[in-house]
């Protein structure tokens, strides 16, 4: 099954595998297709082919990895500061309460 996964992700363009691995929060993944990418990409401008329209494409999916990246984040934030007041929440319901009785 593994072996049938690397093969459909070999054949699946660059730019979708990326948005793929920025999409399931991958980003060292992500990180290594982008380099996979400038690579070919340089390639192509040496040889002085890249077309407008495949360049328009890149700069979407790089402002597309940037927004998901910034909602990833902020996602994070959330998290972290909901835990942190869960915890101080936690924290006050767990002290034991002491009791003073009145002595009369």
């Amino acid at each position: 099954m593994a072996d049938r996964m690397d093969m459909t992700d070999r054949e699946e363009p660059l730019e979708d595998r990326i948005r793929r691995a920025v999409d399931a929060g991958d980003y060292t993944r992500a990180n290594s297709l982008w380099i996979e990418l400038g690579s070919r990409m340089g390639e192509e401008l040496a040889a002085g082919r890249i077309p407008s329209a495949r360049l328009r494409h890149t700069l979407e999916l790089i402002d597309w990895c940037r927004t998901a990246a910034l909602i990833g984040r902020a996602r994070c934030e959330q998290q972290l500061t909901q835990l942190g007041v869960s915890c101080r929440y936690m924290a006050e319901a767990a002290a034991p309460r002491q009791r003073l009785l009145a002595r009369g």
